[in-house]
């Protein structure tokens, strides 16, 4: 029947696109979001960015994942961008004293891009949502320091960002 067919093709996207599952990243996507269910599914205290928190040993496998994204990023994109989304905001709100200057920062631009690319991330079983990521971003400092300009240089320059820094939105 077309219509079982159609739905097992739905179903099959649905899958890939939202759980990651059989998305050969060079990381056992299925593994990080069983750490994501039996490891990091405990309620955080409601002035956390996110609403989830690890135990000490998912943490540090999401840590661990996270610097292999960061490492390999340059040379790879990765297509399951609901995990990455898991993964880095994790590792960004909970784990950043294990990442380094160059880690944290490469890992804030990845989780944006990741951000835009998600497919249905809110109804999918990740336990992390858009809502948190952008909390997680506006309780963070911005991934790029900008200084304030002067006020007379204002009307020649154009600064787009995704997330502006207090300083400059004052301006």
């Amino acid at each position: 029947d077309d219509g079982e067919e159609e739905g097992g093709k739905a179903a099959d996207i649905l899958e890939v696109m939202a759980w990651c599952k059989d998305v050969n990243d060079g990381l056992d996507w299925g593994q990080v979001l069983r750490i994501a269910k039996t490891e990091c599914n405990f309620d955080a205290p409601d002035d956390e960015a996110l609403r989830i928190r690890c135990s000490a040993p998912g943490l540090a496998a999401v840590v661990d994942g996270t610097r292999l994204v960061v490492e390999v990023s340059a040379q790879r994109q990765f297509a399951c961008a609901n995990g990455l989304i898991f993964l880095l905001s994790v590792a960004l709100c909970y784990g950043r004293e294990g990442l380094s200057e160059h880690e944290a920062l490469r890992a804030k631009v990845l989780l944006w891009q990741a951000l835009q690319e998600n497919f249905m991330l809110d109804a999918s079983i990740w336990p992390v949502k858009t809502f948190d990521v952008l909390r997680l971003f506006d309780m963070r400092p911005a991934a790029f320091d900008l200084s304030p300009l002067p006020a007379a240089s204002l009307a020649s320059v154009t600064v787009v960002a995704p997330r502006c820094p207090p300083e400059l939105g004052a301006a």
